[in-house]
């Protein structure tokens, strides 16, 4: 015991990711039950070096191990008398969504996003607590009313499949199993709401009017978004391919970035929602405030932004500006159409930098959990960090 002692205190001091380096790292530490994996020799997070037996780093058999940073909350929720700086995160975005004035005036406006964004954190709860079917029944709730959350399966497969402890594998018969299974679920779902409009209205007209009309963009009422004044300017023969283009959008980031964070399916949950709220045809600000009521959970993060000030100042003034600039065109009829257009560009723009700034931070606080705070060069000059 005292060879482990001595062995363990000489590695925390040689390697550059301490235990108080980490702790300051990761804003969510667990109780004492759990330990979190540490750096080793190999330049891997595990308790082990896989390559060598005789590896000084042995797991404490008393301690239980978290194999993956994104099985971590769900573990230390087992017991509710032990929750961590995770889970009142959550009451905090409950605070931060109800709280927001892009959901006042939603409500104030009478819109139906509070209902879409109800069905969604319906679907992220269930998700949460790793229950498949509910899972799979709110996100096909969720698909019935709107197309774009659809690209939020990949994300809900993930974290169930962690949470079951299935290997993501596409060549484990497990993997595809359980693929299978919510896909199952998923589609079951959908078509018994879809069959039960068809029973309730007698025709298929419901289709065309609801998928139809979100897909093909044919009112172009000034909105938040940005297609609107684009296919108002369009040329008709060019109106499909811009329209495939535009709406691309919404899904095509959904395959790489469930590859870069398949390891971190609830950030991949609010990456989703952001750009859905950014590159949907008709976007509200309604959806905006979905998204942001994440943001406290990754306050972690708040210390490698970059682009904080820029955002809020872009955010706050955009804010302002909608309602002048629509008096001013609408009513008094002193500007015209071009002007509230630059005010949303310049607003979806600092959407767009504000998730592409806590991808950043995410990737870099990833980096620093393994290389440490203040990593070096060979030479031991001090590394300057670069996103390729």
């Amino acid at each position: 015991m005292r060879e482990m002692s001595f062995m363990r205190r000489r590695s925390a001091s040689t390697f550059s990711t301490s235990w108080w380096t980490t702790q300051r790292l990761r804003s969510c530490w667990p109780t004492s039950s759990w330990r979190w994996p540490s750096t080793t020799p190999c330049g891997t997070t595990t308790n082990k070096c896989s390559g060598s037996r005789n590896s000084p780093w042995k797991p404490i058999a008393t301690t239980p191990t978290v194999t993956s940073w994104s099985e971590a909350p769900r573990r230390c929720t087992t017991s509710p008398s032990r929750w961590p700086c995770f889970c009142r995160m959550w009451s905090g975005g409950t605070r931060s969504y109800l709280l927001n004035p892009f959901t006042v005036l939603s409500c104030v406006a009478k819109s139906t996003c509070g209902l879409n964004n109800a069905v969604v954190s319906l679907f992220i709860l269930a998700t949460v607590k790793g229950n498949a079917l509910l899972s799979a029944i709110f996100l096909a709730l969720a698909t019935y009313q709107s197309i774009y959350p659809l690209t939020l399966c990949a994300a809900a497969l993930l974290y169930l499949m962690q949470r079951q402890f299935i290997p993501i594998n596409a060549w484990r018969l497990s993997f595809w199993w359980f693929v299978a299974q919510y896909a199952f679920m998923y589609v079951g779902s959908l078509l018994v709401m879809v069959g039960l409009s068809f029973f309730l209205l007698g025709s298929w007209d419901f289709l065309p009017a609801v998928y139809g009309f979100i897909l093909s963009v044919p009112d172009v009422t000034p909105n938040i978004g940005l297609f609107w004044y684009f296919f108002a300017e369009m040329f008709e023969h060019f109106r499909l391919f811009f329209l495939c283009v535009f709406q691309i959008n919404n899904f095509i980031y959904t395959v790489p970035l469930s590859i870069k964070l398949k390891e971190h399916p609830v950030f991949l949950i609010f990456m989703q929602l952001a750009i859905n709220a950014i590159f949907k045809s008709y976007p509200t600000v309604g959806d905006v405030s979905l998204y942001m009521a994440f943001l406290p959970v990754w306050s972690h993060l708040n210390r490698f932004l970059r682009n904080v000030f820029l955002v809020s100042c872009a955010m706050l003034a955009c804010s302002a500006l909608f309602p002048v600039l629509w008096h001013l065109w609408i009513y008094a009829g002193s500007a015209n159409s071009n002007f509230y257009y630059a005010t949303t560009l310049i607003f979806n723009l600092a959407q767009i930098l504000l998730v592409c700034d806590y991808f950043y931070a995410f990737l870099r606080r990833e980096h620093h959990l393994v290389h440490g705070l203040y990593p070096k060069r060979k030479d031991g000059s001090e590394a300057t960090l670069v996103l390729k």
